[in-house]
Protein backbone atom coordinates (compact mmCIF):
# COMPACT_ATOMS: atom_id res chain seq x y z
CA UNK A 1 0.00 0.00 0.00
CA UNK A 2 2.92 2.26 0.48
CA UNK A 3 3.99 2.02 -3.06
CA UNK A 4 0.87 2.88 -4.24
CA UNK A 5 0.42 6.52 -2.07
CA UNK A 6 4.51 7.08 -3.53
CA UNK A 7 3.13 6.68 -6.81
CA UNK A 8 0.08 8.58 -6.47
CA UNK A 9 1.54 11.54 -5.10
CA UNK A 10 4.11 11.39 -7.83
CA UNK A 11 1.91 11.55 -9.90
CA UNK A 12 0.71 14.12 -8.10
CA UNK A 13 2.97 16.32 -8.23
CA UNK A 14 4.32 15.85 -11.99
CA UNK A 15 0.54 17.41 -12.34
CA UNK A 16 0.77 19.57 -10.31
CA UNK A 17 3.87 21.18 -11.80
CA UNK A 18 2.14 21.00 -15.85
CA UNK A 19 -0.67 22.82 -14.21
CA UNK A 20 1.58 25.43 -12.87
CA UNK A 21 3.43 26.27 -16.01
CA UNK A 22 0.25 26.53 -17.94
CA UNK A 23 -1.23 28.89 -15.26
CA UNK A 24 2.66 30.74 -15.59
CA UNK A 25 2.07 30.79 -19.62
CA UNK A 26 -1.68 32.19 -19.40
CA UNK A 27 -0.41 35.04 -17.23
CA UNK A 28 1.70 36.04 -19.99
CA UNK A 29 -0.76 36.55 -22.09
CA UNK A 30 -1.06 33.15 -23.86
CA UNK A 31 -3.57 31.34 -25.14
CA UNK A 32 -5.08 27.88 -23.36
CA UNK A 33 -4.64 25.99 -25.97
CA UNK A 34 -0.66 27.40 -26.70
CA UNK A 35 -0.18 27.28 -22.49
CA UNK A 36 -0.93 23.76 -22.49
CA UNK A 37 1.27 22.70 -25.94
CA UNK A 38 4.27 24.89 -24.11
CA UNK A 39 3.88 23.11 -20.66
CA UNK A 40 3.46 19.69 -22.48
CA UNK A 41 6.79 20.54 -24.78
CA UNK A 42 8.31 21.96 -20.94
CA UNK A 43 7.97 18.95 -19.10
CA UNK A 44 9.41 16.73 -22.02
CA UNK A 45 12.50 18.77 -21.86
CA UNK A 46 12.57 18.39 -18.06
CA UNK A 47 12.02 14.81 -18.00
CA UNK A 48 14.97 15.02 -20.57
CA UNK A 49 17.23 17.19 -19.16
CA UNK A 50 16.21 14.75 -15.67
CA UNK A 51 17.26 11.79 -17.74
CA UNK A 52 20.27 13.13 -19.17
CA UNK A 53 21.47 13.91 -15.38
CA UNK A 54 20.59 10.35 -14.15
CA UNK A 55 18.24 11.62 -12.10
CA UNK A 56 14.51 10.38 -13.03
CA UNK A 57 15.92 7.09 -13.34
CA UNK A 58 15.45 7.55 -9.42
CA UNK A 59 12.60 9.43 -9.64
CA UNK A 60 11.22 6.27 -11.38
CA UNK A 61 12.20 4.05 -8.56
CA UNK A 62 10.54 5.78 -5.90
CA UNK A 63 7.64 7.11 -7.99
CA UNK A 64 6.91 3.65 -9.94
CA UNK A 65 4.64 4.35 -12.85
CA UNK A 66 3.26 7.58 -11.15
CA UNK A 67 6.29 9.26 -12.60
CA UNK A 68 5.39 7.76 -16.31
CA UNK A 69 1.87 8.50 -17.04
CA UNK A 70 0.99 11.95 -16.25
CA UNK A 71 3.01 12.69 -19.20
CA UNK A 72 1.11 10.31 -20.86
CA UNK A 73 -2.02 11.51 -20.20
CA UNK A 74 -1.47 15.18 -20.79
CA UNK A 75 -2.56 14.89 -24.87
CA UNK A 76 -6.17 13.47 -23.29
CA UNK A 77 -6.93 16.61 -21.12
CA UNK A 78 -6.90 18.81 -24.67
Amino acid sequence: MEKFYKRFFMGGIICIIGQTFINVYMYFGLSFEESSTLSTITLILISALLTAFNVYDNLGKVGGAGALFPLLDLPTLW
